[in-house]
């Protein structure tokens, strides 16, 4: 339980950190109309070429194909949008589920 806990906290943290970046990028200036994938690649190809290369060799190719893909060719407000709301959701869940109950006292 305090594990499940633990990554909640995680993935809030993570979702916290990529709002942040969103914010960083419109307050910089940053065209959100553009396609995620070219707007990182604008930003930072070597990190992006990375990216690909670690997901498709260490975790699975299909998380890269079916699940970073397709969200890199949607527009960037509603890539960074999802990157957001699916760690912030589901660490929410986590903590809330997992979370430390009162025991209770038991007279008699």
């Amino acid at each position: 339980m305090v594990v499940a806990r633990v990554l909640g906290w995680l993935l809030i943290a993570a979702a916290l950190v990529v709002a942040a970046a969103a914010l960083a990028l419109w307050l910089g200036g940053q065209n959100f109309a553009l396609v995620a994938g070219q707007l990182w690649y604008q930003l930072d190809s070597e990190s992006l070429n990375l990216t690909q290369v670690l997901v498709q060799r260490y975790l699975h190719p299909a998380l890269w194909d079916y699940v970073l893909l397709p969200l890199l060719q949607k527009p960037a407000y509603q890539a960074l949008s999802i990157a957001f709301l699916c760690p912030f959701v589901l660490g929410i869940v986590l903590v809330v589920v997992f979370r430390r109950r009162e025991r209770r006292r038991r007279f008699g």
